[in-house]
């Protein structure tokens, strides 16, 4: 047993969670992950995963465990990513909601969904995306654990899909002020592939407002906005433009 334990505690991951498919694929049976479990070397953290200390596990490992071992097609987006990548980190500071985001509403296993982490997990299966760019996705360290994470731009589009009130718009400005430093082939992409034309209608109106560097290389006329005006807050002033409501107060500018 102790010949078979030593790989085990070597790997890297046997600091985070790891789920039992993992450990199967890997040579351990079920009588030997009982035995572990019985001498105290693993602790089961729900069915289907187990944890060499439950109490030093982050939400981070557990998102690792079903990118790497289950490998899911689940990511850290919108606001969890921006502050990531450094824009709305404040924001998200004060908030315990980790954004997950998802391709064809994958199944999350119970040990996952039902485990007590200290936030409070917002999965969105939403189909935000025609086709996202090969290069939309990225690792990004969180916690000290490697993640896939959405880049800036796609990150920015995942969150604008949100805003829906005058706060959210006010947080989203503060967002968008930082946001210079954007690829505009990934946005332009990004944009021509997007299904919510409120985020697609809000990142080109904060990209003129703040005269983004990115904005002026963008071809409009490939992406659709759709028609019609769009109430983003209610009881707003309409931007002539981009035909979304705004905050009147903002008037003089953001």
């Amino acid at each position: 047993m102790e010949d078979k334990l030593k790989p085990l505690l070597a790997d890297s991951a046997s600091t985070g969670v790891l789920t039992t498919a993992w450990l199967r694929q890997a040579g351990y049976s079920s009588q030997l992950l009982s035995k572990y479990v019985r001498s105290g070397w693993l602790t089961s953290i729900g069915h289907g995963a187990y944890a060499r200390d439950a109490s030093r596990i982050l939400w981070q490992h557990g998102l690792h465990a079903l990118q790497t071992q289950l490998e899911l097609p689940i990511w850290l987006g919108g606001l969890s990513a921006l502050s990531l990548h450094g824009l709305g980190h404040q924001l998200a500071m004060g908030q315990e909601r980790v954004w997950l985001y998802a391709r064809d509403a994958p199944h999350l296993p119970k040990w996952f969904t039902q485990y007590p982490w200290s936030v409070e997990f917002v999965l969105v299966n939403r189909r935000l995306f025609n086709e996202a760019p090969d290069d939309s996705l990225a690792a990004g360290e969180s916690g000290g654990v490697l993640l896939t994470v959405s880049r800036s731009e796609q990150a920015v589009l995942e969150y604008l899909d949100h805003v829906k009130d005058r706060a959210t718009f006010e947080d989203a400005a503060d967002v968008m002020t930082g946001a210079m430093t954007f690829s505009p082939k990934r946005m332009q992409t990004l944009l021509e592939s997007c299904r919510s034309i409120r985020a697609k209608r809000l990142a080109l109106y904060f990209a003129d407002h703040y005269q983004l560097p990115w904005r002026d290389q963008l071809d409009v006329s490939c992406v659709n906005l759709g028609s019609g005006p769009r109430q983003v807050v209610a009881e707003g002033r309409l931007d002539s433009k981009y035909q979304i409501t705004i905050p009147r107060s903002l008037d003089s500018g953001v």
